[in-house]
């Protein structure tokens, strides 16, 4: 009971005050997008297929946005985007994203099928490397002329990736982040740095559930 509560808490302290109105796109896995910023989204940047880009579809879906670029190098989201019909505004990119390019070491899902391969786990088995851009090298790559909007659910791969954005000065109006501190060799201290950081570069946290957060630049 006292941890429930702490966690209300805790959930509750990094967006106190914010009266942000929100949209919630996708099913299951639902994000919240602010409406102040809906009607200007026209390029996004995702991260993290897994088994349901229902957000990124709806988002497609929405007439202000031109473009969506959706990255994600493992086989269970090769799978999935062979599975079903893509909304014609999004490119699919079966490479990773961190914080530099080059080949990363990544270890299999704790729940085999569940999504995407996580942050690699010195002497796993089975661990696998595949190829991750940072920020700007995806940017270039999808041809997006900005990134209005981030969504980033790349299983431990979120803080390389935000540090690296925010030193090559790219900056979305909204940024949407799952931190993966219950990993075993992710501390709770690396998505606290990540959270102080991106407030200190303007972002407040409007919306947590759980792990998932939602940024809005002001």
């Amino acid at each position: 009971m006292i941890k429930k509560f702490l966690r209300k808490v805790y959930d509750r302290a990094f967006y106190l005050f914010s009266f942000e109105s929100l949209t919630p796109m996708g099913y299951p896995n639902t994000w919240n997008v602010p409406d102040s910023e809906l009607k200007n989204i026209q390029y996004v940047l995702s991260g993290g297929v897994g088994n349901d880009i229902s957000f990124e579809q709806e988002m497609a879906a929405h007439p202000a946005v031109i473009s969506i670029a959706l990255f994600d190098p493992s086989n269970t989201g090769k799978d999935h985007i062979a599975s079903i019909v893509l909304n014609e505004k999004i490119s699919y990119y079966p490479i990773g994203l961190s914080g530099e390019c080059k080949t990363q070491i990544a270890s299999p899902p704790i729940i085999e099928g569940e999504g995407s391969f996580r942050l690699g786990v010195e002497g796993s088995d089975d661990n696998v490397s595949f190829e991750v851009v940072d920020p700007q090298s995806a940017i270039e790559l999808a041809a997006l002329p900005r990134v209005d909007l981030l969504k980033i659910d790349i299983e431990g791969f979120e803080y390389e990736f935000l540090d690296a954005l925010l030193e090559q000065k790219i900056f979305p109006a909204v940024i949407m982040v799952e931190y993966h501190h219950f990993y075993e060799n992710i501390s709770f201290m690396a998505t606290l740095r990540s959270m102080l950081a991106l407030r200190a570069r303007g972002y407040k946290l409007v919306k947590k559930i759980n792990n998932d957060c939602v940024y809005l630049r002001t």
